[in-house]
């Protein structure tokens, strides 16, 4: 790969490229050097963006927690209308983007990391809320809504890394299938 001095690369393309990284080599695989190489620019391109490696893995923290959180419980089109209607957006939203691709490698790194552990438990905190209000929003009171609420985010979480890719009429069918599941009274 050639390396090039002066093409530029958004914080933005540092970040999905390290994210890359992180899915499938962990933490220990993020490497500076690693990356620039991917991006094929020079390691001193990192700085514009980046203080360091550790400033790195702060940023694509809170990256992930923002692109693969916060776009969903933070979205206006997600937080009015039919609750039932919602919920289905939002699972159609996590299979179309794979926004649960990245759970079970976050997951290993914050059981080693403080720092990322405070960023996932926030954003599972998020999750837990916005799931829980749609719920609730449906009529589910107490435990009802606490059995949904861990149980959707548990299939999600392990849903990616344990069936991968699936034929998509596959994918769609099972879809419905829970939306009804997860909503029926």
């Amino acid at each position: 790969m050639t390396i090039s001095k002066s093409k530029r690369v958004s914080k933005a393309q540092w970040l999905d490229t390290a994210l890359e990284v992180l899915e499938t080599e962990g933490v220990d695989g993020v490497r500076v050097e690693k990356l620039a190489r991917q991006l094929g620019i020079a390691k001193s391109g990192f700085y514009w963006h980046f203080k360091d490696r550790q400033d790195l893995l702060k940023q694509m923290l809170d990256y992930w927690a923002h692109e693969f959180t916060a776009v969903v419980t933070e979205n206006p089109e997600l937080n009015q209308g039919n609750p039932k209607q919602r919920l289905e957006k939002v699972m159609r939203m996590i299979q179309k983007y794979g926004l649960n691709r990245l759970e079970i490698v976050i997951r290993v790194w914050a059981q080693s990391d403080p720092m990322a552990a405070k960023v996932m438990n926030k954003a599972y905190k998020m999750r837990h809320d916005f799931f829980a209000n749609l719920f609730k929003e449906m009529g589910f009171r107490g435990d009802e809504v606490e059995m949904r609420t861990q149980l959707l985010i548990g299939y999600y979480t392990m849903e990616y890394s344990m069936y991968g890719k699936q034929p998509k009429a596959n994918k769609e069918k099972l879809l419905k299938l829970r939306h009804a599941f997860f909503t029926r009274k």
